[in-house]
């Protein structure tokens, strides 16, 4: 089974936790209606689920946690107000990849900072990358915050981590190697 937000309150977590895989991203409803930007991988709401979790008596040993190879995007209502909680008036433009709408691979995402010269900004508040350029805004994770995710993960005794889904990665397996190789090896590779 695989936990998210919504569905908290209809199971027994206890008697599921060893069939569970947590979904830490897409935390929040996504539809072409989205009135305001939000982050699909935001630490404070991670945080919230783990320990409603914990609290329900879920062993986290169990439990796998699961990182987006991918970000969100919006398109804003106002280009001046570009940073989590701004009106939105819709989804993003769909990217070349993946082609839908408010969705963009980590590749479409490393395009689009090149192509634009735009400097992606760390919110450290909520553990995510962000770049606005016109009136598009896209959330995601990148090498740092997928560290600290895993960092966080293992502080909470989780099984393990996993990522949904590779093929998004950037072609180098970058992220990917961010996340499941040690540092000491991931050195090496470099």
């Amino acid at each position: 089974m695989v936990w998210s937000y919504g569905t908290s309150s209809r199971f027994s977590f206890p008697a599921l936790t060893p069939l569970t895989s947590y979904q830490s991203y897409d935390l929040y409803s996504y539809s072409n209606t989205a009135a305001y930007v939000e982050g699909h991988t935001d630490i404070r709401i991670i945080n919230s689920t783990v320990a409603t979790l914990t609290s329900a008596g879920v062993d986290m040993s169990k439990v796998n946690m699961g990182l987006a190879a991918y970000g969100r995007g919006y398109t804003l209502s106002n280009t001046t107000c570009n940073y989590l909680g701004c009106p939105a008036s819709g989804l993003s433009t769909a990217g070349t990849c993946v082609g839908e709408p408010g969705v963009l691979s980590l590749t479409e995402i490393q395009n689009m900072v090149a192509q634009t010269n735009v400097t992606p900004q760390y919110n450290p508040a909520t553990e995510m990358m962000q770049i606005s350029y016109g009136n598009q805004f896209v959330a995601y994770d990148d090498e740092y915050t997928f560290y600290l995710k895993k960092q966080f993960a293992d502080a909470n005794c989780m099984g393990g981590t996993m990522m949904w889904s590779i093929d998004l990665d950037n072609g180098l397996a970058k992220y990917v190697l961010a996340v499941f190789l040690p540092s000491s090896l991931r050195a090496a590779h470099d």
